[in-house]
């Protein structure tokens, strides 16, 4: 039952509508972080065209006004902050039409030092920034492992039963020279909520290679797909566990 139940979500993951684009909200957390922290989410959407535009989200963003029908979509030059009431592992992904008329951002933020710190940006990807081949993160920041958290998350997109990919860490000298240091094989997991998607998230491989490469040359990050007819897309972030400061890296 569980497996035809997978099979089925899979055979149904992130179709749009015709005419439709798939955007990837990559992070929807509210919650505890480390040393005490509490992070939120702030989602925003501003219409500029003619008219209401609704997403098929199925279900996730909230209502902003007791009405009846539920008034979910985005309105004429109108500007509406979601914020996140509780965590989704992975995000979501969203269909919407006249997508060229929507201005989209995400905002993560540390809620008791919003005084200090206004918090960090996060890419909201559209379907053209989707990779169909090997995803690259260039120049990964590295500090001490004992301060700083590092996590590496990685989407996929397609109408798969199941969803892997190959992670290779290399660090380049400074002739451009690229030496692979280590790999790791993933398999992501399938997220139902949304239009449903592929998710790893892994907090120790960036850390490993930043350990085993030490003061020599940049690093680069390669996720490499192990699932074919599949759409990828990746975030690297590094967090100071003293200050809370994020960092993230995203393919260019």
């Amino acid at each position: 039952m569980h497996r035809v139940l997978a099979l089925f979500l899979a055979a149904t993951l992130a179709l749009p509508l015709a005419a439709d684009e798939l955007v990837l909200v990559p992070i929807w957390y509210n919650g505890r972080g480390a040393e005490g922290s509490n992070w939120t989410t702030h989602f925003s959407a501003f219409n500029s065209g003619s008219g209401y535009t609704e997403p098929n989200d199925r279900g996730i963003l909230p209502c902003q006004w007791l009405a009846n029908p539920c008034p979910r979509g985005f309105f004429q030059d109108k500007m509406i902050v979601y914020p996140a009431v509780h965590s989704m592992p992975g995000g979501f992904v969203m269909a919407v039409p006249n997508a060229s008329q929507l201005h989209f951002s995400l905002r993560v933020f540390e809620e008791s030092a919003w005084r200090d710190d206004l918090g960090v940006d996060i890419p909201v990807v559209r379907e053209r920034d989707l990779k169909s081949g090997n995803v690259q993160l260039m120049d990964v920041p590295r500090s001490d492992i004992e301060l700083f958290r590092y996590t590496l998350r990685v989407y996929g997109i397609g109408a798969a039963p199941t969803a892997a990919v190959r992670l290779n860490g290399y660090v380049t000298m400074a002739d451009g020279t690229p030496d692979l240091v280590m790999t790791k094989e993933v398999k992501l997991e399938l997220i139902p909520h949304g239009l449903g998607h592929y998710y790893a998230e892994d907090t120790t491989f960036i850390r490993d290679l930043v350990f085993a490469v030490g003061q020599m040359g940049q690093i680069r990050v390669e996720i490499e797909p192990r699932t074919q007819n599949m759409r990828w897309w990746a975030l690297a972030s590094s967090t100071n566990k003293r200050t809370q400061d994020v960092t993230i890296v995203t393919p260019q």
